[in-house]
């Protein structure tokens, strides 16, 4: 249940049915199929296939099979959907005889096959009638199983009504739903379907929103059914959710994925996932980064240069990454310029002639807040768990946790699906594993930031190891991700903290200034205890240059210098760090590392390699210090006339000058291993007597 909440928004059937659900094709009428029914007699049972007392045929001959698992039990749910289906096609007024896409499967007992670990067997579900027809671009994408590329409606049912039933079943189409939309990147948007006894609920996921309908009787309300399994089975790929600008090309269905993105007139196909993992949260931006080469005459140009394609779920009143780095690019004189990416084209993706908008082509315009008739809780427990997500793409022993985790209440913004392109592929820093280059791509990293505040007085607002980005076979440095960069004072059209959890500053993570000078002597344990919120926290650049200092730190205290270390060291070094960059609910670990000289300090005894220790250390040591005084500069008349960044340049000028001096000894520095494979390994082998 992860980032769904503890209770998601609730509409009327008729408004689920007329601003969420496809539209029923022209020639049809849910009225004509519901009198279709009643008036036809199953040959069999000589009775009609719908009662207006007793509801659809087929499940009232089933309903003396209470003790058969719920599988078993609804399976005459396929059956129905057939009738109706077969009804709309006889009936149908339009000259081209209907054809359904989708059919139903009722599968409890298998699990779908898919790309990315899942066990989830939905206990139905809608899928594609021609999935490997409809998908591939590639010769020997074939398979008679049913895959999650294919299915659009997931099922969940329970034969009685039962406390915990419903909770069980919204877990269950929750994962579903978010399996689905993580899974594959054509993904606009997703459906479900939960039933207990007789209770139904529709449900629909993108990634501004998580609806349900209001609860209807499937077998007392036929119609409401009828008009469901209508909408869904004859409507267009991109009414159930497809992205018509992307296709699937895949080869063997073990291989990785690969997607052939048209944008601008052209045709990318992916070569590599570089970054998925805001994807695997039903709500949100969903950015997922590809490395693509350019398609032309429907071949890849192997010979051509690599592209870097991004797409995100941008909350529409937001300002554009291809527009924020062009008002950028205004104010940082031309020196800086290699510093930045070069985009060949970005804008909001189309669909069927319009910009693809979850409020406007999703929803069709429905004002959720307005319609909203209530609330359906999610859980009966009163705890959402948060897990810790890895970056998709990155080396797999990146152990960097998500942004900041989630409040349980929500407020989501309509979102333009937004595409941007580069021409250059760059490998991130956290991929880098020696000190020299890792150290002078920090170095470069803080001038740029210094010329972006100077300039403009930009700031960039989510430094992590996964934006700044090293040109392939130089030292150029770019910095990337520039979607949340604004300037100093400017705002957002929405407040919300921003920035990856490692790397996040200490006041960023708190939303609160923690350096005022305090006239009060009353001793706090707790630097956030007295509220600094009388004026509105507003984001520098001493909060970039912090997370810098993070990132030197994660350097410093994730990884070690190769070779033999004793298994107690390494411990020590995994678990005291840990706390550092793991533990997101103790600022105050994170606060007595940067903030207090002795808290520091102590950190210095849990390093495993003696040059960590002296060096890296002592450069670590001088740089938070230099952090500290500066963030006291700024804020020492906070209390009488606010935040002053009179002091500045003073302090710019400081943290350069120790960045040139350097870390002596550095060159010599062995390259650098995970800690925690390292430590891994060494658990792994076998005792020596």
């Amino acid at each position: 249940m992860e980032h769904v909440g503890l209770s998601v928004d609730q509409i009327s059937v008729d408004d689920f049915e007329k601003y969420v659900l496809p539209k029923i094709p022209a020639g049809v009428e849910v009225e004509d199929v519901f009198q279709h029914l009643l008036h036809t007699i199953d040959p069999k049972s000589k009775r009609p296939l719908l009662d207006l007392e007793n509801g659809f045929l087929s499940m009232t001959k089933n309903s003396d099979n209470q003790g058969d698992h719920e599988t078993k039990y609804f399976a005459p749910l396929k059956e129905i959907h057939n009738q109706i289906v077969n009804a709309a096609r006889h009936l149908s007024k339009t000259s081209v005889q209907l054809e359904p896409i989708l059919q139903y499967v009722v599968g409890g007992d298998m699990t779908p096959i898919s790309d990315r670990k899942s066990s989830n067997r939905p206990d139905g579900y809608e899928t594609i009638i021609q999935g490997n027809k409809f998908h591939s671009g590639g010769p020997n994408y074939q398979s008679k199983k049913v895959s999650w590329l294919d299915i659009i409606r997931s099922d969940e049912y329970k034969k009685d009504n039962k406390p915990g039933d419903l909770f069980d079943d919204i877990a269950k189409v929750c994962w579903s739903a978010h399996h689905t939309l993580r899974n594959d990147a054509r993904r606009r948007f997703t459906y479900g379907l939960t039933i207990e006894e007789t209770d139904s609920r529709m449900w629909f996921f993108d990634r501004q929103a998580i609806i349900t309908s209001q609860c209807f009787s499937y077998m007392k309300e036929p119609k409401r059914f009828i008009h469901l399994v209508l909408s869904l089975s004859f409507a267009d790929p991109t009414d159930l959710g497809y992205d018509p600008t992307v296709r699937l090309y895949k080869n063997i269905p073990e291989s990785e994925f690969q997607y052939d993105i048209e944008f601008g007139g052209s045709t990318y196909r992916t070569l590599e996932i570089l970054s998925s993992f805001q994807a695997d949260t039903i709500r949100g931006r969903a950015t997922r980064v590809f490395k693509a080469r350019k398609v032309v005459n429907g071949k890849v140009n192997e010979n051509g240069p690599f592209y870097v394609i991004k797409d995100i779920w941008m909350d529409d009143n937001r300002e554009s990454e291809g527009k924020i780095l062009e008002n950028v690019l205004r104010t940082v004189p031309k020196e800086f310029h290699p510093h930045f990416l070069n985009v060949i084209g970005h804008g909001n993706v189309g669909v069927n002639g319009v910009d693809d908008n979850t409020f406007l082509v999703h929803l069709r315009g429905l004002d959720v807040k307005a319609s909203r008739t209530g609330y359906l809780k999610t859980s009966d427990d009163d705890s959402i768990a948060h897990d810790v997500h890895v970056s998709r793409g990155l080396p797999p022993e990146a152990d960097l946790p998500d942004r900041y985790p989630q409040a349980q209440s929500f407020t989501y913004y309509h979102k333009n699906h937004y595409r941007i392109i580069f021409d250059e592929f760059c490998t991130p820093l956290e991929a880098v594993r020696d000190w020299p280059t890792i150290f002078g791509a920090l170095k470069k990293t803080v001038e740029v930031i210094i010329a972006m505040y100077d300039n403009g007085q930009w700031v960039h607002r989510d430094l992590s190891t996964g934006n700044i980005l090293l040109v392939n076979g130089t030292d150029n440095v770019k910095l990337g991700d520039l979607e949340f960069a604004q300037q100093v004072g400017k705002g957002t059209p929405h407040a919300m903290r921003t920035g990856t959890l490692a790397f996040m500053s200490i006041e960023v993570m708190a939303t609160e200034y923690a350096f005022p000078e305090d006239n009060d002597d009353d001793d706090d344990d707790n630097p956030f205890e007295n509220s600094t919120k009388m004026l509105d926290f507003v984001h520098n650049p001493l909060h970039d240059l912090e997370s810098v200092w993070w990132i030197f730190m994660r350097f410093l205290f994730r990884f070690i210098p190769e070779g033999e270390y004793k298994r107690k060291a390494l411990e020590t070094q995994l678990f005291e760090s840990m706390k550092l960059f793991f533990d997101s609910e103790s600022q105050i670990e994170r606060y007595t590392a940067f903030s207090n000289p002795i808290g520091f300090k102590t950190l210095k005894y849990i390093l495993a390699n003696q040059f960590c220790a002296r060096e890296l250390f002592r450069f670590a040591s001088r740089f938070r210090r230099l952090l500290v005084e500066a963030y006291k500069e700024v804020e020492k008349n906070f209390f009488t006339s606010g935040v002053s960044y009179d002091g500045l340049p003073e302090a710019f000028s400081r943290i350069r000058e120790l960045f040139r001096e350097g870390i002596e000894g550095l060159d010599s520095c062995r390259p650098l291993e995970h800690l925690q494979s390292k430590y891994d390994d060494l658990v792994k082998m076998p005792a020596v007597d």
